[in-house]
């Protein structure tokens, strides 16, 4: 009782207002400005690319070479961001809860209450030990937001990408990926492309 206590009345003391969703967003973005910092730290010296001439095409090659991998830090930073992201998603939740309750909520809601992330629709077991305690209108809006309502697939929904990065972070090895494109094309009959440059 007295943890969940705490967790109703925690907010940032010099404002009030502040909600615990909203902090953990303003965390996000801190790590998100801090990412763009390290990446372009990295990036200054991480590669160098060369031409070189295909004896057999007699084509330019450009080619791109990797000096340094990525540092640990970036991949702390990319899971931290995650983290936040998702936690203000629950946060919100449990507010909206607390906020229709009036007060503190039952224990079985306490213990489970999350923003839900589902890829099919959700059973409604499932509906009301996560948002039960929420406002219905508010209900409404978290179920046509969910990945499974996505236009196309479920999976390239941002909520279930977030969802699943951030799994995979929490139980998982990092990937590290040594390389990734920013932009590319490619157009074979340019006529500003020089006749001998292959890429």
């Amino acid at each position: 009782m007295r943890l969940r206590t705490i967790m109703v009345v925690t907010k940032d003391m010099n404002n009030p207002r502040v909600h615990n969703h909203e902090l953990k967003l303003q965390r996000a973005a801190a790590h998100l400005t801090m990412l763009d910092e390290k990446i372009d730290d990295w990036l200054d010296g991480a590669y160098h690319y060369f031409s070189e001439l295909d004896p057999q095409s007699g084509k330019k090659d450009i080619r791109v070479k990797v000096l340094n991998p990525p540092p640990a830090a970036v991949r702390l930073l990319i899971g931290d961001c995650l983290h936040n992201f998702r936690s203000a998603l629950d946060n919100l939740a449990y507010e909206l809860a607390v906020e229709h309750q009036r007060g503190p909520l039952p224990d079985r809601y306490f213990e489970t209450s999350e923003f839900p992330i589902f890829k099919h629709p959700m059973k409604p077991k499932d509906r009301r030990k996560k948002i039960g305690c929420i406002h219905p209108r508010a209900q409404v809006i978290i179920r046509k937001l969910q990945p499974y309502q996505h236009c196309v697939k479920y999976w390239l929904d941002p909520l279930w990408q977030l969802h699943q990065l951030n799994n995979v972070d929490k139980h998982r090895l990092s990937n590290v990926i040594e390389f990734a494109t920013v932009a590319g094309a490619y157009f074979p009959d340019s006529p500003t492309r020089p006749p001998d440059l292959q890429v």
